[in-house]
């Protein structure tokens, strides 16, 4: 780095207006010139494909382009289109090129001819002289430039994943591995910065074996991201605002560490710094079933109304140390309980919206406009039985619950957290890599530049700063 601090570099990028020529780039496999001339007609501006890239070079020739035309079959191009469908780029298939999606169909697994099973959209038996196929693709790859230049110098963080539970398994973070939803592949071709990896706890039995096992567990599922994670090249464990705002500069992808459970700190009040210390940013405070700081809003027995003694003992310990309170999953007194005792504002990693899904684990509008009024922050999650009571939900179903949160809280104070790995992913936003979807979503709905870049990160971020700053353990 030169003489400026990655803060005055980072604040030099961002005022970057990086407006490139407004028309997109076409990647074109075709030898029709008249092809070229519906694609320059209806606003892109074509790149012939004459000799394919070789296989080394493919993500750097796909980052060139912001559209693909198929019109052609080619056996070579199958890995060309293959890694287009990774990267999201809209793709337009006719004529013979629609024996290349075929080909790539039949090895897909679980796939079939239905849109929303596939991670981007063609037309099919489309005429290759009809004008509205050609205006749609360049409309799409207008769309996609747009998205992908905002996520060049946005800091884009998914605030909550469960990841780590799949690393007994030989997973490979640094792989594009298909067991898993998150990883530093899928997460640079969806545009994704940085993630938060819970150790997520099971609620199980509260004696004393149980609690034993519960700390055991957290610790071990904590020390495997440091081990898992933090060998992969070109990416780094985070632990502030400050290390995802250097580290994109780096160019290397983030993850931070949470903890899905107040469980695993058993009614050791100690382990909280313990945990903090290990860079844990935030610990969800219970999960399905009531634990021994709060009662939570599935299979509760209301069995404290809210917090306990000792739950208001955690939300103390955890402003002293500087480590977020996350109250998804928690009950609606258990909310408003830790909302007045916390001395900082609170979150919520991965929720919905009771309005849209009555739920008992989505928050009501009262509690969006209590959270709001707390400077805090709720982010909208991706598992379909939060976002429609039938489970049949899609990206526009988390679309609205976003556009809902942010009518009612305010733009200030909403995010998104997929729960990806916990059973989070619908159509349309299915793994990391999708992520890219979303802000297309969203810009087709008028949300700005600068509404993108809070509801990515910086919302959530300013709470964790101020979290941070107030608490005595400093990283």
């Amino acid at each position: 780095m030169d003489n400026k601090n990655w803060q005055e570099q980072y604040n030099d990028l961002a005022r970057l207006s990086l407006q490139s020529p407004v028309p997109p780039v076409i990647g074109v496999i075709d030898n029709c010139k008249e092809s070229f001339s519906l694609i320059r007609h209806s606003g892109g501006i074509p790149l012939s494909i004459t000799e394919l890239p070789l296989p080394s070079e493919t993500k750097v020739f796909l980052n060139q382009i912001h559209g693909l035309l198929l019109a052609e079959q080619i056996e070579e191009s199958l890995l060309l289109v293959r890694c287009a469908m990774d990267m999201q780029i809209p793709i337009l298939a006719v004529g013979e090129g629609k024996r290349v999606l075929q080909t790539i169909y039949s090895v897909l697994p679980g796939s079939h001819d239905n849109q929303n099973s596939i991670p981007f959209k063609s037309f099919r038996g489309v005429d290759a002289h009809s004008a509205s196929a050609f205006s749609w693709l360049c409309d799409e790859a207008k769309l996609y430039k747009e998205a992908r230049r905002i996520h060049q110098h946005v800091v884009s963080l998914d605030t909550h994943c469960d990841t780590p539970i799949f690393f007994e398994q030989g997973i490979h973070f640094d792989q594009r591995d298909p067991h898993i939803l998150v990883d530093s592949h899928k997460m640079r071709e969806g545009g994704l910065d940085a993630c938060i990896m819970v150790a997520y706890l099971e609620q199980q039995a509260r004696d004393e074996a149980g609690l034993t096992a519960a700390t055991k567990k957290c610790e071990k599922l904590l020390n495997d991201i440091d081990k898992y994670i933090g060998s992969c090249p070109d990416v780094a464990i985070a632990y502030t605002p400050d290390d995802l705002y250097r580290l994109k500069l780096e160019h290397k992808i983030a993850v931070m560490k949470g903890i899905e459970n107040g469980y695993a700190i058993g009614q050791d009040i100690r382990n909280v710094e313990h945990f903090r210390k290990k860079g844990v940013v935030y610990m969800t405070l219970c999960h399905n079933g009531d634990n021994d700081i709060c009662d939570s809003a599935s299979h509760t027995n209301n069995e404290h109304s809210g917090l306990s003694k000792m739950g208001y003992n955690v939300i103390s310990e955890m402003n002293r140390v500087g480590m977020m309170i996350d109250l998804s999953h928690a009950g609606e007194k258990s909310f408003y309980d830790a909302l007045e005792a916390s001395k900082t504002p609170i979150v919520c990693s991965h929720s919905s919206m009771r309005a849209l899904c009555d739920h008992p684990r989505n928050l009501t509008d009262d509690q969006l406009r209590a959270l709001s009024n707390a400077d805090g922050v709720v982010q909208v999650t991706m598992y379909p039985g939060f976002l429609r009571l039938d489970s049949q939900a899609t990206i526009e179903d988390a679309v609205n619950h976003l556009k809902h949160a942010v009518d009612i809280a305010g733009i200030d104070h909403v995010g998104v957290g997929t729960d990806f790995d916990g059973d989070g992913g619908i159509p349309g936003l299915a793994d990391a890599s999708e992520i890219i979807n979303f802000t297309k979503h969203l810009l087709r709905k008028h949300f700005s530049e600068t509404d993108l870049r809070q509801i990515w990160g910086e919302n959530f971020l300013r709470v964790m700063r101020q979290t941070q700053e107030m608490g005595c353990i400093k990283f």
